[in-house]
């Protein structure tokens, strides 16, 4: 297909080589290092003011999550906001080694505290969210998440509304506009079902290309 210029549509994948060595491939769902940028970005400009806590429950060197906080620093840093009084605290936490103990130590009661924990393994997540949601009453707590993370099954809903959950998403439904309605109407008088992300992401893809 590169050979002979033909366009190749991937609509799920969101990791692929192809993307760097095939001009005419076309992936729609972005890859994790991009929302990893993305998240960075977010987080530098509405956090500039913040108590930043990375809560390491597990080495994140080489990975998408530990991305981030690479980008963090360097974005902090660069824009001269480490420390600072009216700037952003940056802490590295080691929870595995410290436990959840030492948390009520560097939150702050002034700023608001913005934790970011650097895993994808839901296990580890689920317990230091747990220890962090045990603070939510006593400080303001900003939780930066993934997109994945309202899939996992062992996580409490409402430890996401106490912790105020926020987190970069590739795809979003706006369903109070009009071309959404108009959309939903059609598709339920055709096919007799509402459309689920697949029916969404079909017809915006293909609308598209």
């Amino acid at each position: 297909a590169a050979k002979n210029r033909i366009p190749i549509a991937s609509p799920l994948a969101s990791q692929s080589s192809l993307i760097n060595s095939n001009p005419y491939y076309f992936q729609v769902n972005p890859s994790r290092d991009y929302l990893a940028a993305e998240t960075a970005d977010m987080v530098a400009e509405e956090y500039y003011n913040s108590n930043f806590i990375i809560l390491k429950t597990q080495d994140y060197s080489n990975t998408p999550e530990g991305k981030i906080v690479t980008l963090l620093q360097e974005k902090f840093v660069n824009a001269g906001l480490m420390s600072e009084r009216n700037g952003v605290n940056f802490t590295i936490y080691d929870f595995k080694a410290e436990g959840p103990f030492g948390l009520r130590r560097i939150m702050s009661k002034s700023k608001e505290n913005v934790v970011y924990i650097p895993s994808s393994d839901e296990g580890s997540l689920s317990i230091a969210i747990s220890n962090v949601n045990n603070l939510a009453s006593e400080y303001s707590i900003t939780l930066i998440g993934a997109n994945r993370f309202p899939n996992y099954q062992s996580i409490q809903l409402d430890h996401y509304y106490n912790l105020k959950l926020k987190y970069i998403a590739p795809y979003w439904t706006d369903y109070s506009a009009p071309a959404t309605i108009r959309f939903i109407q059609r598709f339920k008088d055709n096919f007799g079902t509402e459309p689920d992300n697949f029916g969404m992401q079909g017809y915006d893809v293909t609308s598209y290309f």
